[in-house]
């Protein structure tokens, strides 16, 4: 279960150094049962690759891939590994610079939890529209939504894709995902 093992990772990774913030499914797992089968977590881009060094050098990380918007890894937990995924902010800071979505995330819409800062629900939800491919995401949002994660939060993600001064491009995406949350409801 991925929330069991994320304490054991985010501990490992506090002890090398890594700041990060939990985002994607395992952020909406601490409230919402979505069933999330990875861990995803956001890093400074003035960091990323000094992190991916330490994790190439980390004994319990395996196969850490660089796709350029993110690295994906394998994480030894006991005796089975987990999928992980350290996501550079480039995507989601729309005009501004990319260090910023990580400073607005870790002031405004996060809380500090037991594994470190935790991102709130509308985050995971404005990353999964900003995306070029948001257009399967709307699928987990769907799931989300049918898992009990109000469909009110949409309104919250338009809010910081104003703060980032991509509304334009995100506002539509917004309406595709009230769409088929409407064709769910049916």
């Amino acid at each position: 279960m991925i929330l069991d093992d994320l304490p054991v990772i985010c501990e490992e990774l506090r002890g090398a150094g890594i700041e990060y913030i939990v985002v994607g499914g395992a952020a909406l797992e601490r409230t919402y049962p979505i069933g999330t089968g990875d861990i995803d977590l956001v890093i400074a881009m003035r960091d990323y690759p000094a992190v991916l060094r330490k994790l190439e050098s980390h004994p319990r990380v395996r196969n850490v891939e660089d796709v350029g918007t993110m690295a994906g890894c394998w994480f030894r937990v006991g005796t089975h590994w987990t999928d992980v995924e350290f996501i550079n902010p480039k995507l989601f800071s729309g005009r501004r610079p990319p260090d910023a979505f990580v400073r607005y995330v870790a002031r405004y819409r996060s809380e500090e939890t037991d594994v470190g800062r935790v991102a709130s629900p509308e985050v995971v939800w404005y990353m999964r529209l900003a995306v070029p491919d948001w257009v399967i995401y709307i699928q987990k949002i769907l799931r989300d939504v049918r898992a009990g994660v109000p469909p009110s939060l949409l309104s919250k993600a338009l809010e910081i894709a104003e703060y980032f001064g991509n509304r334009e491009e995100i506002e539509p995406r917004v309406r595709e995902a009230r769409k088929k949350i409407e064709m769910l409801a049916r």
